[in-house]
């Protein structure tokens, strides 16, 4: 009998958070819905991440009215604060 693989279909970008205490460059963000719920793909540096994380939502929906894409990249920093993640001053 042959082996059979499951291969679950769902994203493919890596995590956000895998760039936590990082001074980070945001040129695009994009929003979407997923049967999960609300999530953001984001462009750091030419590379897209994902969040769904709500707190960095509300932080990305902020960021976004500064136009990243128009303009110079907006600089921020990604830290951990207790058990949340959200963006602070570089």
């Amino acid at each position: 009998m042959s082996e059979r693989v499951y291969e679950p279909k769902g994203f493919t970008e890596p995590l956000l958070n895998d760039l936590i205490n990082t001074v980070i460059a945001i040129s695009k963000i994009t929003f979407d819905i997923a049967s999960f719920g609300e999530y953001a793909l984001v462009t750091v540096d030419g590379k897209v991440y994902r969040t769904s994380s709500k707190v960095l939502l509300k932080q990305l929906k902020e960021i976004n009215q500064l136009n990243p894409s128009e303009g110079s990249p907006i600089k921020t920093k990604l830290v951990k604060v207790k058990q949340y993640l959200t963006f602070a001053k570089p």
